[in-house]
């Protein structure tokens, strides 16, 4: 039996965890490192992504050269790994991520209907290609009553660069109105995504203080009641 992990996983280790691409800088380069006590085989994906609905999406390309595709490293051994940019950039920021797969089957020490579960650590590493055109930030944030104790918050990227948003947390009138929300959530150029809040106080106003934390860089929005 097999599970496959997203986010930086026990046994590797990367640096930077994000990669930037543009015309002006189309190469970039990352570092990996088998903190493990057992070698590691990696192989890679690269695909483009996508979103629909807030929902992610992947497809096969090949606007993106990663050298090497494939390696293998020992214990505290690192690697370099190199990205080159083989399209022209669009108007839109593009978005496409590498999935780093240790085929090394690895077992966990818990059980599961009488069988021990071994797994694949698989990373995902977001790369961005910055737009051709000037970057334009435009996150639109509404909100709606769903009942008396929820409601519901809705950001819209109206800008042609994603958005990052690590934790949500609202305010009415500089009280507090919910527990901060942790949401770890890339949205990308023209989509939207929702999230259902509960509240502990009921809006009195119709424009609320949204505060979003993106690393400890923090940012506020004036979201509206819908119409």
């Amino acid at each position: 039996m097999f599970f496959y992990q997203w986010a930086c996983a026990a046994g590797l280790k990367i640096s930077p965890t994000r990669i930037d691409l543009s015309s002006q800088e189309p190469i970039a380069i990352f570092e990996i490192t088998n903190t493990d006590i057992q070698d590691a085989l990696v192989e890679s994906q690269l695909m483009r992504w996508t979103q629909k609905k807030g929902e992610d999406h992947y497809s096969p390309t090949k606007d993106i050269l990663m050298i090497p595709p494939m390696f293998k490293l020992k214990p505290n051994q690192k690697q370099i790994v190199r990205f080159a940019l083989r399209r022209t950039p669009h108007p839109e920021e593009m978005s496409y991520r590498v999935f780093l797969t240790d085929v090394v089957q690895r077992s966990l020490q818990i059980q599961q209907n009488g069988q021990a579960i071994k797994m694949k650590l698989r990373i995902g590493i977001p790369i961005f290609v910055s737009p051709s055109k000037k970057v334009i930030n435009a996150p639109q944030w509404t909100w709606e009553f769903i009942n008396k104790k929820t409601l519901k918050l809705t950001l819209n990227n109206k800008g042609n660069v994603h958005i990052f948003i690590d934790q949500i947390q609202l305010f009415d009138k500089e009280k507090s109105i919910c527990e901060p929300v942790k949401t770890f959530k890339y949205l990308l150029p023209g989509t939207k995504i929702a999230w259902k809040i509960a509240i502990k106080a009921t809006p009195i106003t119709k424009n609320i203080l949204v505060l979003t934390d993106d690393n400890g860089n923090k940012s506020k929005y004036n979201a509206w009641l819908s119409s």
